[in-house]
């Protein structure tokens, strides 16, 4: 399957998708890899992967870009909170840091059985708030983004290649 970051994703198969899901145990509903690069990831993620790309990002928006597990929640926070929140007072200051600055591509990790109703719908407020009478399959995250007013603080862990190269043009990345 080509992409529209012109990345073609490859279902893995037999012995290497093995191997991973022996690796990677949170998995079970299948990998892509994704060339060039060797990118790898869960096989929802091309359902969502042309939105990603296409997304259009604002002047005001600030992308907290990492690698996992290298502090980006607490730099997302202290993002959010410079931009929003100086004196403590913001009406969604209280919201989890996940509806206050969405993690853009965490749709992937969602497995095609996640319906309206389900408990990753009800843990998550702000699509209900921002988003009322979408479809969840859609991506929620995605939406969230989208929908999320000015000034929007978007966390991802994507690498440059896959998202559309106006971002560097338009949003502030750190």
């Amino acid at each position: 399957m080509l992409l529209d970051s012109s990345h073609k994703a490859t279902l893995l198969e037999e012995e290497e998708l093995a191997q991973q899901e022996k690796d990677f145990t949170g998995y079970k509903h299948g990998l892509v890899r994704l060339n060039p690069g060797r990118w790898l990831f869960p096989a929802e993620f091309t359902k969502f992967a042309n939105g990603l790309f296409n997304f259009k990002w604002r002047n005001s928006d600030v992308v907290v870009m990492t690698y996992p597990k290298c502090g980006t929640n607490w730099t997302q926070e202290i993002i959010w909170t410079m931009r929003n929140n100086a004196n403590f007072d913001h009406p969604l200051a209280m919201d989890p840091l996940m509806d206050r600055s969405p993690f853009f591509e965490c749709d992937m990790f969602f497995a095609e059985e996640v319906v309206p109703g389900s408990s990753e719908m009800n843990e998550c407020p702000s699509f209900q708030r921002l988003c009322p009478g979408a479809d969840p399959k859609d991506g929620m995250y995605l939406q969230i983004s989208e929908a999320t007013p000015d000034p929007r603080t978007i966390k991802t862990h994507l690498p440059f290649s896959l998202l559309h190269h106006s971002m560097l043009d338009t949003a502030k990345v750190t």
